[in-house]
């Protein structure tokens, strides 16, 4: 039970950190389209230069977990593949949003949320599996925006004795 407890503990204010770091300090453009020049509004593909600037930043928050980064990397790369594949018709950025993008947060999934959302974010469900943890995250019920019920599955690994993100699931 002590140990469920600093673990709970630890894994909530991972998670609340993440959601700091990713509102406050570093707002990532996800997956930024690459275009020939800045007059043009045909997307190529991935712009691999500002991506990989991107992950090395997440690499050096200590947030995430090898496989959250391996994964990350194949996203990428298989959006890349499916931009570089799809007819030009679909790749004009000024059409609107791209399949390949939402308007909703990549990293909450939401359109809408509370102001400092991460210092209201609770955790529960908790499923063990050795070094591995599977869990709900929401904000409290008196912010949450109603009917929206949402919980937000999340996996931690740890690695070297921490808790790290291995998946936003």
């Amino acid at each position: 039970q002590s140990q469920f407890n600093a673990d709970s503990i630890e894994l909530t204010n991972l998670v609340r950190s993440v959601y700091e770091w990713h509102e406050t300090k570093y707002r990532s453009k996800g997956f930024p389209f690459k275009v020939n020049s800045p007059s043009d509004s045909i997307f190529t593909g991935i712009d691999w230069d500002a991506y990989n600037k991107d992950f090395e930043v997440y690499k050096k928050t200590n947030f995430f977990s090898k496989e959250f980064l391996l994964r990350y990397h194949t996203i990428a790369l298989t959006i890349d593949s499916s931009v570089r594949q799809a007819r030009i018709e679909w790749r004009n950025i000024n059409d609107g949003i791209p399949v390949w993008d939402t308007e909703a947060d990549d990293w909450c999934s939401c359109q809408d949320n509370p102001d400092n959302y991460w210092k209201l974010i609770t955790l529960s469900d908790f499923k063990y599996n050795n070094d591995v943890v599977t869990f709900n995250w929401t904000w409290d019920k008196k912010n949450r925006v109603e009917p929206y019920p949402f919980k937000y599955e999340m996996k931690a690994k740890k690695e070297d004795g921490t808790w790290k993100i291995s998946c936003r699931c």
